[in-house]
């Protein structure tokens, strides 16, 4: 059983999602890549299955999927009539690629903490917001990206008002949770691996040296090996 249920998603991302919450990271294997959130949690929802970390992180998946679909119903409701929402919802479903979102891949679980961030900031919950955006960050780089909308959301509460805005010290205080994940990591990245490289001359390594490891060149390789190898099977 555990052969038909759960081999045919041990490809590509998922074995190193399961590296990481096997033995953590390492140096040039190309892990460095991947955030931590995600196989963290994997690690923890395996004790559920005997220790499985890919029976895991299809739990995580798929729980944060039937959690996002709620939140995005909530969203949703904020600009649209009640049955909209939930039509909304039932047509994202039912698009082509939507089942990665049970897939064991980190997908579902950013896409819960990003819509998170939205509900809470459209509600002004802007400490929530914030935690559901650094948790984000360290779901996937691009969770960075959330600081923009909060702090949009956090200007349009204060009517676009500068004074207004400078006396809510303690929300932009909050909006700093974001970029602080993404610090953290790559502090963690590079004082332990030595895997932060970056030349303000050299626009490659903003993207290589911050965003992405430049680990994840060890990935494509250790792809086309493995498609070498399965072409000549």
């Amino acid at each position: 059983m555990k052969r038909v249920l759960l081999e045919p998603w041990r490809r590509w991302d998922v074995e190193y999602y399961e590296y990481i919450a096997g033995r953590g990271y390492q140096r040039n294997d190309g892990t460095l890549q991947f955030h931590p959130l995600y196989p963290l949690l994997g690690r923890v929802a395996s004790f559920l299955f005997t220790g499985n970390v890919t029976a895991g992180l299809l739990f995580i998946s798929s729980v944060s999927c039937l959690l996002f679909l709620l939140v995005f119903v909530r969203l949703s409701e904020m600009d649209l009539p009640q049955d909209d929402s939930g039509r909304a919802a039932t047509l994202l479903l039912h698009a082509p690629m939507a089942f990665i979102l049970f897939a064991p891949y980190s997908e579902s679980l950013f896409l819960l903490l990003s819509a998170l961030t939205f509900l809470m900031a459209r509600r002004g919950r802007w400490w929530i917001a914030a935690a559901a955006g650094g948790l984000a960050t360290l779901t996937r780089q691009q969770g960075i990206f959330l600081m923009l909308p909060v702090v949009w959301e956090l200007w349009e509460s204060c009517g676009r008002d500068m004074s207004k805005l400078l006396k809510r010290w303690s929300s932009i205080a909050s909006v700093l949770l974001i970029p602080a994940s993404l610090l953290g990591w790559l502090a963690y990245r590079g004082l332990t691996f030595g895997d932060i490289v970056f030349d303000a001359y050299n626009p490659r390594t903003w993207v290589y040296g911050l965003l992405i490891s430049r680990d994840a060149t060890q990935t494509a390789v250790r792809r086309r090996a493995r498609e070498r190898i399965i072409g000549l099977e």
